[in-house]
């Protein structure tokens, strides 16, 4: 328990033992004193962590003031602490430094102020601070002192006496300890409870972050399972490349063979195709070593025709006559 939860359930506890110090009715049942301290503690601390202990604290001090309510104020004053303490650990994230040092500054006042009451006589007065908390805005509020100037009796009165033992003895000090030593207390107190935070978040971060690993984890035993069969695809599909590879170069030769075939046989047309173009001409007959012409056989004269009447003799020049 840190403390500024021992210091909220005493505040409460303080309430309980004033109420069964003067009510008829009794919220503790005990054999004496020394039982009845721890059983007012455990009372409080269980109102105060169920639902509703801001109106169960109210009824009671409602019914332990009636017809005397010099005190009530005093009550309600340690009521709107509590409530104001209370809000303090309901809070799930750390404080920023200046709410750090404003909560700081919240608990020194208070423990001073109770300081202040139990060196003040009761027929006098003390202004202590009501702080803004769900109950109302803060402010400035006169308490009657905690010393009893009776001639008999106890040196405190009641709400005296449960403030020192119930509060200023759990926090291990008393109304005689200076400003300087219950600021460092409260720092104390504010900073523990700062920790305390600061831990939880950090077991928040922490499980985020493990619950990031292990969807991590399973994210990286994915892909690697992915990318071994990636990895038998890939040599699968590389050995199929390479068949492929090579029947583009066989391909790829076999083309190339077949364009050169092709352009010889193209060439082969043309020449053909020229040859065809060209002129038909008769070789010439070979007589005793000598090419003849066509007028040596006659060839060249035109050709007569049989049963032609009107022919004309050759000139007897013409036979060499």
């Amino acid at each position: 328990m840190t403390k500024i939860e021992k210091l909220m359930y005493s505040l409460a506890t303080v309430i309980i033992r004033y109420h069964d110090s003067l009510a008829s009715k009794k919220l503790i049942t005990a054999r004496d004193i020394a039982e009845t301290r721890p059983k007012s503690r455990q009372y409080a601390t269980e109102l105060i962590r169920r639902s509703g202990f801001i109106q169960n604290l109210e009824n009671i001090i409602k019914n332990c003031t009636i017809g005397y309510e010099a005190r009530r104020p005093f009550l309600e004053y340690l009521l709107n602490e509590i409530v104001l303490i209370h809000s303090y650990l309901n809070k799930t994230t750390s404080f920023t430094p200046e709410e750090l040092d404003k909560y700081t500054l919240q608990i020194f006042t208070l423990l001073v102020d109770i300081k202040g009451c139990l060196n003040t006589p009761k027929g006098s007065i003390y202004v202590v601070t009501k702080h803004q908390s769900d109950l109302g805005p803060q402010e400035l509020i006169s308490l009657p002192g905690c010393i009893n100037d009776a001639y008999v009796g106890n040196y405190f009165c009641n709400s005296g006496i449960f403030l020192k033992k119930e509060v200023l003895k759990t926090l291990e000090i008393t109304h005689k300890d200076s400003d300087d030593k219950i600021w460092e207390l409260a720092k104390d107190i504010c900073l523990e409870h700062q920790d305390t935070i600061l831990v939880s978040e950090m077991k928040i971060t922490n499980s985020i972050l493990e619950q990031d690993n292990r969807e991590q984890k399973q994210i990286v035993e994915s892909l690697t399972q992915q990318l071994a069969e990636l990895q038998a695809n890939s040599s699968q599909l590389a050995s199929l490349l390479r068949e492929k590879e090579d029947s583009i170069t066989y391909l790829t030769g076999l083309m190339e063979q077949q364009a050169q075939q092709l352009l010889e046989q193209q060439k082969q047309l043309s020449e053909q195709a020229r040859l065809l173009d060209e002129p038909v001409q008769m070789p010439r007959p070979i007589i005793n070593g000598f090419a003849c012409t066509s007028s040596f056989f006659g060839l060249d004269r035109a050709p007569r025709l049989m049963g032609t009447t009107n022919t004309v003799p050759p000139e007897s020049s013409d036979l060499g006559i």
